[in-house]
């Protein structure tokens, strides 16, 4: 009789079916585990890679939104500069309105305009502006003649 040998065959190879199955089994489970690792770090990476783009991003935006507002805010000052000179007739006032806002925006402490004579051919001093010097200076300034030829 060899019933009993034969169900030992039976379970020996059935238990060396689950056996290799349930490593095949476990050698894909780790497989899987490291793949899944890898996929996370390159996720986390991705994702600080990400952040600091954002990060540059917005501070690009700040610089650029700070840059525009001082060109709009010096556009709006120029602007009632313009509108200023505009409404105003003479021209000696729109000097004097120039260099106050010249000296006040930009630190510009003298002001000279020449203008062309042409009966004369010369350059004479129309207006000469200066908070720092003595109306002693400016009339001399005034006075100062250059002669031209074409």
């Amino acid at each position: 009789n060899y019933t009993p040998f034969g169900f030992f065959i039976f379970f020996f190879s059935q238990a060396f079916f689950l056996s290799t199955r349930s490593s095949k089994a476990f050698t894909e489970a780790e497989k899987l585990a490291i793949d899944l690792e890898h996929k996370s770090q390159r996720v986390e990476e991705t994702t600080i890679e990400l952040k600091q783009l954002t990060e540059n991003l917005e501070i690009k935006i700040q610089e650029r939104t700070n840059e525009l507002e001082l060109a709009n805010k010096e556009i709006d000052k120029l602007n009632k500069i313009m509108k200023k000179i505009n409404s105003v007739s003479e021209l000696t006032d729109v000097l004097t309105f120039v260099m106050f806002h010249l000296e006040k925006d930009y630190k510009f402490n003298e002001f000279w305009m020449l203008l062309i004579d042409d009966t004369k051919n010369e350059l004479y001093t129309f207006s000469f502006v200066s908070p720092y010097t003595t109306s002693e200076k400016i009339n001399a300034a005034k006075q100062i003649k250059i002669s031209i030829t074409e």
